[in-house]
């Protein structure tokens, strides 16, 4: 969930360094993944509960499908000579934020189940 603030914030920084290196006003843009900005209003229209519950279950169905869908489409793009190519120094990077998101995501729930 906090994905998309984060790539907010970390948008305007970039921009920001930007201006600062010395890149003109004009031509600096604000690099923010519109993604995110949209997950985060529909996240908030979401919470106020003004969207039915049979509309936000078909959405979800179809949310559901089109997940399914990319990541079957991602998989198959993937086959075992890519895995040999980009060598083991990925797939260690891959692991190591694995744990870290294991470990971190434990502790985070662990201090906010004390928390509440």
């Amino acid at each position: 969930m906090m994905i998309a603030p984060v790539l907010i914030i970390l948008g305007i920084i970039i921009s920001m360094a930007a201006r600062k290196s010395g890149a003109e006003a004009g031509k600096v843009k604000l690099v923010i993944p519109w993604f995110a900005v949209w997950f985060v209003v529909m996240s908030g229209i979401n919470s106020l509960n003004i969207i039915p519950e049979a509309v936000v279950a078909d959405i979800n169905e179809v949310d559901t499908f089109l997940l399914t869908m990319a990541m079957t489409a991602l998989g198959m793009e993937t086959n075992a000579a890519k895995f040999k190519q980009a060598g083991i120094k990925p797939i260690l990077l891959a692991l190591l934020m694995f744990v870290w998101l294991l470990v971190g995501g434990y502790f985070v729930t662990k201090w906010a189940v004390a928390l509440f």
